[in-house]
């Protein structure tokens, strides 16, 4: 880090800052996300990240409205507080009766 704040070249130190505030909005944006859940989960719960959105894979419980709906709250929520930084979060939505897996590229939180 310092090394490239040091000798690195424009595009190093452009790079470097990318990564370090993609790391810090995307961490920030899944904290904010599941405290805006109040402690309750769907029964799966994954993420992706891009450099301007944050992806949702959530299963839930066969026709769980109030968790569906909790999830569509919350991310309204992400999407009102971080669209000034360029982020947007997007959530697929399947039920358990489904039968589908978290696909690959998720990194799951509850599973």
């Amino acid at each position: 880090l310092m090394e490239t704040l040091m000798t690195g070249s424009n595009s190093e130190i452009a790079a470097m800052s990318k990564y370090m505030a993609q790391t810090h909005f995307v961490q920030s944006i899944i904290l904010d996300y599941l405290k805006s859940l109040g402690g309750r989960l769907p029964e799966k719960l994954a993420f992706h990240y891009n450099d301007s959105e944050v992806l949702v894979w959530a299963e839930l419980k066969d026709d769980d409205w109030e968790m569906e709906k909790a999830l569509i709250l919350a991310e309204a929520k992400i999407k009102a507080a971080y669209a000034e930084f360029g982020y947007n979060m997007v959530t697929t939505f399947v039920e358990i009766s489904d039968n589908l897996p978290i696909p690959n590229h998720y990194k799951a939180f509850k599973s």
